[in-house]
């Protein structure tokens, strides 16, 4: 306070006095301190910008190798390389390394890489996880660095607090970079068992294929054997057919012409009439399904047993007065329509009926084969097969298999065919084991079908669907 006291009474003196020497040279001092402190601004200032152009071209000069946000990455590239190594070789090691990592050789190229990459795995799943796996990675760490280049251009006046920033997040990202090398390392290794495994896998499928065309070949091979061998057999049969046709043809002739010389005629009745229709046309006879009668069969009818004698010259028995054949079988009688009337003679209810053939106790042989629909649904099928058995054997018939009757031979006395199996397209080479082999099934069942009716037409025994069956046991 003193002091200033002492500069406000020495400031009114000198005004006191007016304008004197000491006063001008103040003035003449404060003016070359003000211009020099001008000057020294000016250059200051223009040492500011050319500091600022030069840091601003040393960037731009760095950006072309390294982004401003990348230093600290760089610097971090070049700690690990070593001294005395630059970063473009450490880049270029690493790469070379990882090169041989993925392929086993330093050398190989990208695209070379790749192309082994997609012979691994040309679906690409393991390998395109990993890639968005690193992607997602990589922007994460991306927009952590676009987050820091903000305070880092804030704080640039403030170098040293920046660059201490700077390197904890260097560090930070270093650990985290480290982090993804061991990612990739252990990812490598699992897309490497991944790739063995996928390997070993198909190695396998075409192993297990090609023994499944070996085995289809093989049972090809057999068909066409077993085909040849049965052919064979087939015309080996054939031949014996054609004999034992002429043979069963000889001794049905035998049979008709034999001379039926029972001990008593009455013997050879088998029943009697029952009615006659007024017009003669149909009877009703005292036979029935209990009897074995079936449809079709033929009786002579005579007035009276006696009239069944034979002839003493010839020993064959006389023809009855008209011959009825059996059109509607019910459980104790049938009717029957009259096929031919000798003379005049009528028929009369009480007149008897025979047929030398005729057994009532015999049961019928019935060969069953084919497809049948015995509960009505539209779809035939061989299942089926086994209710026709059982109506047969219920009816007190013999029901046989095709293996029972290969040959159908004379003993045989009705052929139940049902619908022929439906044989599909042949299947390729290439189809399953099971359709092929079923389809060689169905194909044999259709030809076995095919050779029972020949048969049973050549050697005349007759053929029953399941329609004129049902009406057989049935009416």
């Amino acid at each position: 306070m003193a002091a200033s006291d002492d500069h406000s009474d020495w400031s009114a003196a000198m005004a006191s006095r007016g304008s004197s020497p000491g006063a001008i040279i103040s003035i003449v001092i404060l003016g070359i301190l003000t211009v020099t402190f001008f000057v020294t601004t000016l250059m200051f200032y223009a040492e500011k910008n050319n500091l600022e152009a030069a840091a601003e071209d040393a960037v731009q000069s760095r950006d072309r190798f390294v982004a401003g946000g990348e230093v600290d990455r760089a610097n971090a590239i070049a700690d690990r390389a070593g001294p005395g190594k630059s970063v473009f070789a450490h880049m270029e090691d690493v790469i070379g390394r990882a090169a041989r990592i993925a392929a086993g050789s330093r050398d190989i190229s990208i695209n070379d890489l790749e192309q082994r990459v997609a012979d691994i795995d040309p679906e690409r799943v393991g390998l395109l996880r990993i890639a968005t796996n690193q992607r997602e990675r990589i922007a994460s760490l991306q927009s952590q660095i676009d987050e820091m280049r903000a305070p880092a251009a804030e704080e640039s006046a403030r170098l040293a607090a920046a660059r201490a920033f700077f390197t904890d997040d260097a560090t930070r990202v270093r650990r985290d970079a480290d982090g993804i090398a061991q990612q990739q390392q252990q990812l490598s290794s699992q897309v490497t068992g991944y790739s063995g495994r996928i390997r070993d896998g198909i190695e396998s499928i075409r192993r297990q294929e090609d023994e499944t065309r070996v085995r289809v070949q093989q049972v090809r091979d057999e068909a066409e054997n077993d085909k040849a061998t049965l052919r064979n057999q087939v015309a080996q049969l054939d031949e014996q057919i054609l004999r034992l046709e002429d043979e069963i043809r000889r001794l049905r002739d035998e049979r008709r012409a034999a001379t039926i010389r029972p001990r008593d005629e009455f013997a050879l009745v088998d029943g009697s009439i029952s009615s006659v229709q007024a017009d003669q046309q149909q009877v009703t006879i005292n036979l029935g399904r209990r009897d074995k009668i079936v449809l079709d069969m033929v009786f002579e009818v005579y007035e009276s047993a006696a009239s069944i004698a034979p002839d003493p010259r010839t020993g064959e028995y006389a023809q009855g007065k008209a011959m009825i054949q059996v059109i509607n079988v019910g459980e104790a009688t049938s009717t029957a329509r009259v096929v031919e009337r000798r003379g005049r003679a009528q028929i009369f209810r009480g007149d008897v009926i025979a047929n030398p053939v005729y057994d009532p106790r015999k049961q019928y042989r019935m060969l069953v084969f084919g497809h049948f629909d015995t509960d009505g649904d539209g779809r035939p099928t061989e299942f089926e097969r086994d209710s026709i058995v059982a109506r047969i054997r219920e009816w007190g018939g013999e029901a046989i298999n095709a293996r029972e009757a290969a040959d159908l031979t004379g003993d045989i006395d009705f052929l139940v065919l049902g619908q022929r199996p439906t044989v599909p397209p042949q299947p390729s080479s290439q189809a399953p084991i099971d359709v092929q082999l079923q389809w060689i099934r169905l194909n044999d069942q259709a030809e076995l079908y095919d050779e029972f009716q020949r048969r049973a037409e050549a050697v005349g025994i007759p053929i029953l669907s399941q329609n004129r069956l049902s009406t057989l046991l049935y009416n």
